[in-house]
């Protein structure tokens, strides 16, 4: 009877002990639709107080496939990019950056192609790594004798997979209100030959409405407008110096109105504008005999 008791009782214990294996198998089973690294640790499963049992728990961080490679702003997808740059713009200056978001956290790379891709390699740069595009070192940006628009694509690359996406990207050259300048026909101005003054706008034409050249002369400098005295004289683009002159600086300046501000404020006060010339040296003697412009 003893010998019975101990194999019913030995049974039990290994029944006991396969239920329990059992449990620790299931309970360390990996998700078969988990997608993300697994982390094990102790929790409290609310199980009876008694014993202080506790049971392995287990824990996974799962990823939103429904996410793709993307340009974005965060995670909301952006259809194109559209930057702006003032000509004149300082090399290395940020013009703008373009964007992706990936699920994984891959690398990425960053290309640009398109129509205009030739020229905006000539003016531009854009970072493969973070998407940072600048204008170029000694690049030059200008409004009226350069481009004024580049029609390109940006396509980020995942360097893990290789899957890209592409979208649309333009640069705009926007015009700003450039100073004019003024030259002398003459280096040095003589008694009795004639000097003539032009001016030339890198915004264009100089509108003739509004327009005043005014003539001054000083001693010597340093040529601030309280150094010259204005010389009455008709108020027109050529002046010749009199024996008065003689020994003195000559300093021209011109009031108009140019092309751009034209535009952009219709004729109003802040079109106003001035330019002016110093001659590079004294108003020498007599050159009556000399070239008369």
């Amino acid at each position: 009877m003893a010998s019975m008791d101990n194999r019913v009782r030995a049974g039990v214990l290994l029944t006991l002990a396969m239920v329990v294996t059992l449990l620790f198998v299931l309970t360390h089973a990996t998700p078969a639709l988990s997608q993300g690294t697994p982390t094990v640790g102790v929790s409290n499963l609310d199980e009876p107080a008694a014993g202080n049992t506790s049971k392995v728990g287990y824990t996974s961080t799962f990823y939103d496939e429904s996410l793709s490679l993307s340009f974005c702003n965060g995670y909301s997808n952006t259809g194109s990019y559209g930057f702006s740059v003032d000509e004149n713009t300082s090399e290395n200056t940020l013009v703008g950056t373009v964007a992706a978001c990936e699920p994984h956290g891959d690398s990425l790379i960053y290309s640009v192609g398109g129509t205009d891709v030739a020229k905006f390699n000539e003016v531009f740069d854009l970072n493969a790594s973070t998407g940072e595009i600048t204008v170029k070192s000694g690049a030059s940006i200008d409004y009226e004798g350069g481009k004024r628009s580049y029609s390109l694509t940006v396509t980020v690359t995942d360097a893990d997979d290789s899957s890209e996406t592409t979208v649309p990207m333009s640069i705009t050259v926007l015009n700003v209100d450039e100073p004019g300048t003024v030259t002398l026909s003459q280096a040095t101005p003589g008694v009795g030959s004639k000097l003539l003054a032009t001016v030339d706008d890198p915004d264009g034409w100089v509108v003739l409405f509004g327009i005043q050249w005014s003539w001054a002369d000083t001693v010597d400098g340093p040529f601030t407008d309280l150094d010259f005295k204005y010389i009455s004289s008709p108020r027109k683009a050529s002046y010749t110096p009199e024996a008065a002159d003689e020994g003195k600086f000559l300093k021209v300046t011109l009031f108009y109105i140019d092309r751009q501000c034209r535009v952009v404020n219709n004729y109003n006060n802040q079109c106003r504008r001035m330019a002016a010339k110093t001659a590079d040296n004294a108003v020498a003697a007599d050159q009556s005999g000399g070239t008369s412009m």
